[in-house]
């Protein structure tokens, strides 16, 4: 997940104001893109399902 979900990855400019807040928000309460996103921003990958105990053991890991 983190290879596209991290702050280095986005395009700040391209966010609305209110996106960019919360993001900053995120930041520097330590959370990832995945702990708000998580199931809601797209499908997850072929391969996972979401009751999955592997990706909850995947999840865990981040």
């Amino acid at each position: 997940c983190r290879n596209c979900h991290s702050y280095e990855a986005m395009d700040w400019h391209a966010q609305s104001l209110v996106a960019q807040r919360d993001m900053q928000k995120a930041m520097k309460e330590g959370k990832t893109c995945i702990d708000c996103h998580k199931g809601i921003a797209h499908t997850l990958p072929d391969g996972y399902e979401s009751d999955s105990p592997v990706y909850e053991e995947d999840f865990a890991k981040l």
